[in-house]
């Protein structure tokens, strides 16, 4: 009787184990599937369900404790040619290194995601002045446009940047149509540059 408990109990005790196990498994799964859901998974950062949901979230803290915040879009200048030259594989390799470029330019509070193709954009929370947005985009140009190899070849990347800042008065659509109108006109004026589009109309 008393090997009969012991034996119950030890395969009981495997089968508490294997349980645990298995159950630590679909937790990491889910977390993984979760991350997922969120995140853009060539370059790791935000995608754009997490982008919209963080755009929503500044815009309300702006008009709660009525500060200023700054939408920034961004195009990767040439991007197709690139891909056309020397193939996806090269194209790929840039766009991770623009991620971790755009990741150490922001603070943890703000958000970098990639929208899709060779679009990002960050959302800047508790923007000071326009001034500092200047300064912040300046670094971040001159940052981008540091030269890479990929695959023997010398890079030279460049971007073009459109801003708007907000006070959170207006609708994330309408921010967004601003940040657009700023990046379109450094589009129109041979790219490489920025535009910060300031106020709200």
């Amino acid at each position: 009787n008393a090997l009969h408990l012991k034996e119950q109990s030890a395969v009981e005790s495997q089968m508490g184990s294997a349980l645990h196990s298995w159950v630590s498994e679909i937790q990491k799964d889910r977390s993984r599937l979760e991350a997922l859901a969120f995140q853009d998974d060539l370059t790791g950062l935000a995608n754009r369900r997490l982008f919209l949901e963080r755009l929503d979230q500044a815009l309300r803290n702006c008009r709660r404790n009525k500060t200023f915040m700054a939408l920034v879009f961004l195009d990767l200048d040439r991007f197709k040619q690139l891909n056309d030259s020397l193939g996806h594989y090269a194209g790929d390799q840039l766009l991770k290194e623009i991620g971790q470029r755009l990741m150490r330019s922001v603070r943890e509070v703000d958000t970098a995601a990639r929208l899709g193709g060779d679009e990002f954009t960050l959302i800047l929370v508790d923007v000071q002045s326009e001034g500092g947005l200047h300064n912040q985009l300046t670094r971040l140009r001159a940052s981008l446009k540091e030269p890479l190899e990929i695959q023997g070849q010398l890079i030279r990347p460049s971007a073009s940047i459109g801003a708007a800042i907000s006070d959170g008065s207006e609708s994330a659509t309408e921010l967004m149509n601003r940040a657009d109108e700023s990046l379109y006109a450094v589009k129109a004026q041979g790219r490489d540059n920025f535009a910060i589009a300031a106020g709200v109309n």
